[in-house]
């Protein structure tokens, strides 16, 4: 092939090389982060954890007072 030819095939292949680059790109860049820079994933993982902790410890509140009450 000739040099023309290659620059004949990037003419016509640049929307096919340049759109799925934006695309990744503004999908890095739209990404949801709070204030802190972690993102939402990680910050409904922190919540989850949080809400085990504090079920966990109600259930021992419950378990302590249920067992008060039958004395």
């Amino acid at each position: 092939m000739q040099t023309y030819d290659w620059a004949v095939v990037l003419y016509y292949m640049w929307p096919v090389i340049l759109i799925p680059a934006g695309w990744i790109l503004l999908g890095r860049l739209c990404r949801e982060r709070a204030a802190s820079g972690a993102s939402m994933i990680e910050l409904r993982e922190q919540h989850l954890t949080e809400t085990y902790r504090t079920s966990a410890a109600m259930e021992r509140i419950a378990a302590v007072l249920e067992k008060n009450r039958r004395n």
